[in-house]
């Protein structure tokens, strides 16, 4: 059995011959775990938050180091959303097995440069290759599977999904009222303890159970202001639309895919930020997003537990 120190030389020995037969500048499989450390905001935000040089030694060579613009519904702005999770605990023990590792792997070589001292900065950053990360990608519909099967990637390392009812997958106009009452049975026959829906109107619970709500992938106006309509969004397909999606650390449900639920309601209304116009009755169960008063979202369900801006 080798000592824990001959490991440690394997290991280095192993990452130097990899790093040999790789291209200049380029990630290799053992960089993975400390790629997804850095998180979707760690690879675009400004510099000054990232704490990034202004340039690097790329292969020996100073490269700047340039910023993406993020806006809402581009690529960048889902990278920023579906990377976010994978710094998770719960990512971080499913790397090791996950079949997607190379797709990863092809979505940071082909985005980013690795910098030359990558693996012994203190916080580590990559450099952008080009201005966005469409510019990384063949143009038309290769492109597009492409950049969707990364997407996609991060989606199922970053998160866990359920089915939803096959009388309501990839249906625009599903209310998922039937989901709703189910919810309500299975709570009852279990924990017995009042479930809270903050939804983006001030519909009870009960009302709910009647009307149901609807997913912002199934609302015309969210999917079109947030690129859930184009062909390179893993959101675009139908697999990834008949599913509730939710993040592998805490459980928390992903923006676009279902609403939130709760044990009590005062949790949900001091936890975020509201508009003093909006705030639903707490008899009621239900909050009023302060997302939703920004975007004008009609739907209810449309936004979840979580406090970024969109």
């Amino acid at each position: 059995m080798p000592t824990y120190r001959q490991q440690q030389q394997q290991e280095q020995q192993r990452r130097q011959h990899a790093l040999a037969g790789a291209a200049p500048g380029s990630f290799i499989d053992l960089h993975l775990e400390r790629l997804i450390s850095i998180g979707g905001e760690g690879l675009l935000q400004p510099r000054s938050i990232r704490q990034a040089p202004a340039t690097a030694l790329v292969n020996g060579s100073v490269v700047a180091v340039a910023d993406m613009v993020v806006d809402q519904g581009t690529p960048e702005f889902w990278v920023r959303y579906l990377f976010d999770e994978l710094v998770s605990t719960g990512a971080k023990n499913a790397l090791p097995g996950f079949a997607g590792r190379n797709l990863l792997l092809d979505f940071y070589n082909r985005v980013f440069w690795r910098p030359d001292d990558f693996e012994t900065a203190p916080k580590p950053f990559v450099v952008p290759k080009a201005t966005s990360v469409l510019a990384a990608y063949p143009a038309a519909t290769t492109g597009d599977d492409l950049l969707r099967s990364h997407l996609r990637a991060a989606l199922d390392l970053g998160f866990e999904w359920m089915q939803w009812p096959a009388d309501t997958t990839g249906s625009g106009n599903a209310s998922l009222a039937g989901l709703v009452s189910y919810m309500q049975e299975i709570q009852h026959k279990t924990v017995h303890t009042p479930l809270v829906w903050r939804t983006e109107d001030r519909r009870t619970l009960a009302e709910l159970r009647r009307t149901g709500f609807t997913q912002q992938l199934a609302a015309q106006q969210r999917t079109e202001a947030l690129g859930m309509d184009q062909a390179w969004n893993p959101y675009s397909t139908d697999e990834v639309r008949g599913r509730l999606w939710y993040r592998r650390q805490n459980t928390d449900n992903c923006l676009y895919t279902g609403i939130s639920v709760a044990l009590h309601p005062f949790a949900n209304v001091t936890a975020r930020r509201r508009s003093p116009n909006t705030a639903a009755s707490a008899s009621q169960a239900a909050t009023y997003s302060h997302r939703s008063s920004c975007t004008g979202s009609s739907t209810a369900g449309a936004t979840m537990k979580d406090s970024r801006p969109s």
